[in-house]
């Protein structure tokens, strides 16, 4: 490396190009910019007594491929902006010299082109001192050129010469302007491609507040280090394709895009500000080709464009997506990438493909609606397509390597437990209706969907707008009250805000109106035809009966539009029931048998870490202490839990506090199971201990 300190003039005379690498920024110095290197020009033109203004330095590697040509090409990672604006401030300076004829200048506007924007004995783009990339060329010739523009040409370059040009032609002296831009000093620093590593470089004034993006630093990274031929190969195919699928927002979709990416590459989830860093790592750590990484990256960008802009060109496929778009399930993006990648490979076929989407879909958005914590799901969705090989949980299914795509996702998903599991039709279907869906996040993705479940629904959903059938107002009309009866204080505060009385219409009417108002009138219920309304339309009254049966239907229409899988059950689970304990005692026969079976399935569903120990009396769950314990009794199974009494949540206060006074397998509460009805409670009381002794691990 070398460097010293250089004036600009002395710095750009002489036969030689500085050439932008394809793979740079463009031009982006804005107005703001040029206008403080404006008044440092002023402050030397004013001063005389500066006898030198530090600039900043220019970065450019002496390629041996092109230094020893008759127009050596220094190729610049980092001084682009400087070198163009100045490029821009010399050719308006040289355009006001020839303007005012009679002013005396101690250089020609011929001279400034000559020495310091152009090769002047040279030909084609070796004409050029400066070659800039993409729109930006064409628009730093057309100034060195002094054309017009053309219409394609950079905005950013056409509105910053004609600042320069109002500036310099507003100026008393265009004697001082060129003595002070002659005390321009910039440190020029010459990299050896053969003995500099450029990208440390780059690196190193990138630390000092230059700040670049993730996506330029990987590109400069991966670029930087080819010779100039294979960096606009690489570009030309791969990169380039990428910033155009990503669009106007590149950066911040190119983090996301390589988040994701590299999810899928390391198995493991890389923070989204450390992307560069990770990548580095992943590139030196595994000796990767870099023509190979740069074309697989390539590759899975357009998986990802493709599942951010819905561009599959398919309208089932992309219907599907856009709807994962309105969930924001952006978790999914690595899973679904590899998915589109066999899809696209001809190894799914669509069925599949959208098949996928809509279970991730039912998966998360049931999670959502149960108030399943959404921490894990970056986890689930990373290591979903390395499950569905995993040979003990195909197994588990009765399923093989060789089972369908279909099968194997649905037993992946299924045998997730405890807060990653995937909610059943009895659990979503009684978290719809007790949650408040007026205030939930996703009301609309929910109310749409399943508004447009029925044939007779209206596809525009653009002017249709969320409506409470029963009022919220305290108290209601006496018209309200006599729809609904004598409880109608109970059934508004049931009803409001909840999914039975959420519905859509072209036009909501006041809040009071009576329900048949509400029916009848212009773009009312009976006028919006959908699942949402199909009931309303042919209802005479709104009362306690109708609210029930419209719960009923609306949580059916839920479940089959979020469906839970049900292509495969889990393999039957033979349990080994070694003589003198609790399981062969006689005391486990018929209803007894059946509530034991269930309630022993939906303690190991909680984890695959779950250990269970029968003995004489009773049987323990436990992790690496007990958490619940079973005894078989002639009639119930009595339950004892292991977690301190104050710290269980039991609404219904049927637990009864065993601390101190003794109980099977060191228990602190027992909970008694009279049937089959008491299972959904006693495993919500279940899962607090399992919680707690799985948080102190």
């Amino acid at each position: 490396m070398k460097a010293k300190e250089t004036a600009l003039f002395e710095f750009l005379n002489g036969t030689k190009q500085f050439v932008i690498p394809i793979y740079q920024r463009t031009y982006s110095w804005t107005r703001e910019q040029c206008e403080q290197l404006w008044s440092d020009i002023e402050r030397l033109a004013q001063d005389v007594s500066i006898k030198g203004h530090f600039i900043g330095s220019v970065v450019y590697v002496e390629d041996n491929q092109y230094s020893k040509s008759v127009v050596p090409q220094l190729l610049v990672i980092d001084g682009q902006q400087r070198l163009t604006t100045l490029s821009l401030l010399l050719a308006a300076l040289a355009n006001m010299i020839d303007e005012r004829t009679n002013e005396s200048v101690d250089i020609t506007s011929k001279k400034l082109y000559n020495y310091y924007l152009r090769n002047n004995d040279e030909e084609g783009d070796r004409h050029y001192k400066l070659i800039l990339t993409q729109s930006d060329k064409s628009a730093l010739i057309n100034v060195v050129n002094r054309e017009e523009f053309h219409a394609n040409a950079s905005s950013r370059i056409q509105e910053n010469y004609r600042y320069f040009l109002d500036r310099v032609r507003s100026t008393a002296s265009l004697q001082k302007i060129f003595e002070a831009i002659k005390r321009i000093i910039v440190v020029e620093i010459s990299l050896e491609r053969d003995k500099d590593n450029p990208q440390l470089i780059f690196e190193s004034l990138n630390s000092t507040g230059l700040k670049l993006t993730q996506a330029d630093l990987i590109r400069n990274y991966i670029l930087m280090g080819q010779n100039h031929t294979d960096q606009t190969s690489m570009y030309t195919t791969y990169w380039h394709p990428m910033e155009q699928r990503f669009g106007s927002d590149y950066s911040a979709r190119f983090n996301r895009f390589m988040r994701d990416y590299l999810t899928i590459r390391l198995g493991r989830i890389p923070n989204i500000e450390d992307v560069y860093d990770e990548f580095k790592r992943y590139m030196t750590e595994n000796s990767l080709n870099v023509k190979e990484v740069v074309a697989d990256i390539g590759e899975y960008s357009g998986y990802f464009a493709d599942l951010n802009f819905a561009t599959t060109n398919d309208q089932e496929l992309d219907a599907a997506i856009r709807d994962l778009h309105i969930l924001r399930v952006d978790v999914a993006y690595p899973f679904l990438m590899q998915c589109m990648r066999v899809y696209k490979t001809h190894r799914l076929s669509k069925r599949e493909m959208v098949y996928t989407i809509r279970l991730s879909q039912s998966y998360v958005f049931r999670r959502a609606i149960c108030g399943i914590p959404t921490n894990s799901l970056n986890k689930t969705f990373a290591n979903l397509l390395r499950d569905m090989e995993n040979p003990q949980l195909l197994s588990r299914f009765s399923l093989n390597s060789d089972s369908s795509f279909m099968a194997r996702l649905e037993a992946a998903l299924l045998d997730k437990d405890s807060y990653r599991r995937f909610p059943n039709d009895e659990e979503f279907r009684r978290e719809l209706l007790a949650k408040d869906i007026n205030n939930f996040r996703n009301r609309n993705y929910l109310l749409y969907g399943i508004h447009m479940g029925s044939p007779e629904a209206s596809h525009d959903l653009s002017n249709l707008s969320v409506t409470q059938i029963v009022p919220t107002s305290n108290p209601l009309s006496v018209e309200w009250q006599n729809e609904l009866g004598i409880e109608w204080q109970a059934i508004q505060g049931s009803v409001i805000n909840r999914l039975i009385n959420l519905s859509l219409v072209q036009q909501p009417r006041d809040e009071q109106a009576s329900f048949a108002e509400k029916k009848h009138a212009p773009g009312g219920f009976a006028d919006t035809p959908g699942m949402l309304n199909r009931d309303l339309m042919s209802l005479q009254a709104w009362d306690e009966r109708a609210i029930q049966d419209r719960a009923f239907r609306l949580a059916q229409a839920a479940c089959t539009i979020w469906a839970y899988p049900t292509a495969v059950e889990r393999a039957p689970i033979s349990i080994q029931e070694p003589e003198g304990t609790a399981i062969d005692s006689g005391l486990l026969q018929g209803i007894w048998r059946e509530c034991y079976d269930e309630l022993r399935q939906r303690i190991l569903n909680l984890s695959t870490a779950i250990q269970e120990e029968q003995t004489r009396l009773y049987i323990a769950f436990k992790l690496e202490a007990n958490f619940c314990v079973v005894e078989p009794q002639r009639s119930r199974l009595r339950v004892g839990l292991r977690i301190p009494f104050d710290q269980l949540h039991d609404p219904q206060q049927r637990g009864r506090n065993t601390t101190g006074i003794g109980n099977w397998g060191n228990a602190t509460v027992e909970y008694s199971i009279t049937g089959l009805a008491d299972l959904d409670y006693a495993m919500e009381l279940i899962q607090q201990a399992f919680n707690y002794h799985n948080n102190e691990l």
